[in-house]
């Protein structure tokens, strides 16, 4: 008689548990390279927002000829051009003539005669009097 070489159930069966053990390992390992690439996004996503606030800001703020402020709105006022930036709850909008812009996690703040905008991790200074116009760190 013949014998065949074969695996027996219990040595498959290690097998089978091993490599669903590997397997799970790799997808947990790929879930969380996910999620780190999403916060990685997002986080450059909030970065950028930042910078177009602050430089759109700051052209705005050095071309103007006239400054109008209001309760919660700040508009600038270049050549009939009007730029104005509403001081919403927690987001600042900013509205030019065929574009709404909206910027998350900052505001501005009068104090005194300087204008202050705040953003997540920066603060950047402005003069509203004539002469001095504006500051840029």
């Amino acid at each position: 008689m013949n014998k065949l070489q074969a695996f027996t159930l219990l040595e498959l069966a290690v097998v089978l548990a091993l490599t669903s053990v590997v397997f799970s390992l790799g997808y947990m390992a790929y879930g969380m390279v996910v999620k780190s690439y999403g916060n990685f996004q997002t986080h450059q996503d909030q970065q950028l927002d930042q910078y177009a606030l602050a430089s759109l800001f700051n052209v705005d703020f050095q071309a103007c000829e006239s400054i109008e402020l209001d309760q919660n709105a700040l508009t600038l006022v270049d050549r009939g051009k009007r730029v104005s930036y509403q001081n919403l709850d927690g987001y600042l909008l900013r509205n030019q003539t065929f574009r709404i812009d909206t910027f998350y996690n900052c505001a501005w703040i009068i104090q005194g005669d300087s204008l202050i905008l705040q953003q997540e991790k920066a603060q950047y200074f402005y003069s509203l009097q004539p002469k001095k116009r504006a500051s840029w760190p």
